[in-house]
């Protein structure tokens, strides 16, 4: 039987939790390589505290069978569009009275609006049995628990929105806001380096995407200028967009002006032989750039 959603995530010791740390390697300048796995305690994580998110992920494996993370993600997404589309059905000018406003979004937006529509109808049944015994709070340390485990595992959208951190995070300076930067930072870049060499464009968008912060959880993945430009090549080599490619080749320059030529000729080579390798020299598809991780 697969493993459930606790293992190397919810792990009860008897004097606290213990999570399952990647961590990071010493710099180099050649490709990212897999990050050792260490065992590290947080005290801010109390036992009280764990026993409740055992018991809940309990809960996900019985009403989530073997995708807790896509229920999870499911069902976060249904608490908030069946708000949203509730909402909007007593208002005779929305979007979903008027089904030809729909039609003139833009494609993106177009069809992630039906396919919330779509989430809400079909699951409705299980997620508000569910949401009823849950908090948001709740619910969201469990969806980073459960995107981690997931990516672990190789599920690639998985281990794209782990690195995205577009749910909630706990308050700001709170020993639950420590203990998630920590497990953050101690994660994201492995996840993140895992995927990419596995070929997911999320992946590579989420890495770069995540460089580019200057506030934030996204701020500790801690890739090198070297290790920006490299990504930031990759997806100018894979995208067909012409804003994004005329954003990345800007962005390829400026990090690029600090690097010397034999780390940019080394940079160069890593990204075509990425490109043409884990990306089968494929660009990134439409879906790709709108993963949004059920948001």
């Amino acid at each position: 039987m697969r493993k459930t959603m606790s293992a190397g995530l919810l792990i009860l010791v008897l004097a606290g939790v213990c999570f399952w740390s990647l961590q990071r390697p010493e710099a180099d300048t050649g490709q990212a390589e897999p990050l050792g796995i260490v065992s590290e305690q947080d005290d801010n994580i109390s036992v009280k505290d764990t026993e409740k998110r055992i018991q809940l992920s309990s809960k996900v494996r019985k009403e989530g069978g073997e995708k807790e993370y896509q229920f999870l993600q499911d069902c976060l997404t249904y608490a908030r569009f069946s708000v949203i589309l509730n909402r909007q059905a007593k208002d005779p000018q929305s979007l979903l009275n008027n089904p030809e406003k729909i039609n003139e979004l833009p494609v993106r937006q177009r069809l992630n609006f039906r396919e919330r529509i779509d989430l809400v109808k079909r699951m409705k049944l299980q997620c508000e049995s569910w949401n009823e015994t849950i908090s948001p709070k709740d619910a969201a340390v469990l969806m980073y628990d459960a995107a981690l485990e997931s990516g672990r595992r190789g599920d690639l959208r998985a281990s794209a929105c782990f690195v995205m951190a577009p749910w909630a995070t706990p308050p700001e300076n709170s020993p639950e806001a420590k203990a998630f930067e920590n497990l953050y930072h101690l994660n994201a870049r492995q996840l993140a380096n895992n995927a990419i060499k596995a070929g997911s464009w999320p992946a590579a968008l989420a890495a770069y995407n995540s460089t580019r912060e200057q506030h934030g959880v996204r701020t500790l993945i801690g890739y090198s200028q070297e290790e920006q430009y490299q990504l930031a090549r990759l997806l100018q080599m894979g995208t067909a967009d012409p804003d994004l490619a005329a954003s990345l080749s800007y962005e390829s320059a400026r990090l690029g002006a600090g690097l010397n030529a034999g780390v940019i000729i080394r940079s160069d080579e890593w990204a075509r032989k990425m490109f043409n390798g884990a990306f089968g020299g494929k660009a990134m598809t439409d879906d790709d750039i709108r993963e949004n991780c059920g948001n």
